[in-house]
């Protein structure tokens, strides 16, 4: 079902896109009624979602918004369809928020990991991914502060692919290239504070915000500008 509704996602269709999507999860809802009868409805929908999500079209994404359960605060609609619909009834059925939340995240990684830099447009489509949970949970907000700091690591001058950033096990040493690399970097010390918050060295995914007490990723980052200040006096 993921290779049908992936390969179909990448195939030019005539007439509206949301019809031939609407029209593809009816195939898919029919292919699990006569083929895959251990599949639940539910999954289909999932598959069908997922698909919508990482096709890298903009529209697609916000087609999927239809699918998805936006917030705590809103209930998901009905139980999920078994057999065909007519293709202008809409989707009668949302998954449930933490699937939802699920699914939007893993789309914004997929699209992250590809990027050649922050500026680059699979950047936007994470975002929008993202942007169709209304709420910050922690998975969310994990993502959106390593956006944040791509940014600040460009605007060091530091080269590296969102991949590399995201891979890389000690995020102090991202710091530590940051200041090896921009000489007057240390003494923007809020910047590199700021980028220690958004790489998770604080421990804790929240959105970002100046804490009264110096946090474990403050002291370890202000050991790194210490030194590098000491590097570059006379």
């Amino acid at each position: 079902m993921v290779k049908l509704t992936r390969g179909a996602s990448r195939q030019p269709s005539s007439g509206s896109q949301e019809t031939f999507w609407r029209n593809l999860l009816q195939h898919l809802l029919t292919l699990r009624g006569r083929v895959f009868t251990c599949v639940e409805p539910s999954t289909c929908y999932q598959v069908f979602t997922e698909s919508l999500l990482c096709s890298g079209q903009e529209a697609n994404i916000q087609l999927a918004s239809q699918l998805l359960t936006s917030s705590l605060q809103t209930p998901s609609r009905s139980e999920p369809q078994t057999s065909k619909a007519t293709p202008t009834s809409g989707f009668s059925y949302q998954l449930p928020y933490d699937k939802s939340v699920e699914l939007v995240v893993h789309a914004a990684r997929e699209y992250f990991n590809s990027a050649a830099n922050y500026r680059d447009k699979d950047m936007t489509l994470a975002r929008s991914c993202l942007a169709l949970i209304k709420e910050r949970p922690p998975a969310i907000q994990s993502e959106l502060n390593l956006f944040s700091s791509l940014e600040i690591i460009e605007g060091c001058g530091l080269d590296l692919l969102p991949l590399q950033v995201r891979l890389c096990e000690n995020k102090l040493d991202i710091i530590k290239r940051v200041l090896e690399e921009c000489p007057d970097a240390y003494k923007q010390s809020k910047k590199l504070f700021r980028l220690a918050h958004l790489l998770g060295l604080d421990g804790v995914e929240t959105p970002v915000t100046m804490p009264t007490a110096m946090t474990p990723g403050q002291g370890h980052t202000s050991i790194l500008i210490a030194n590098a200040a000491i590097g570059v006096c006379p």
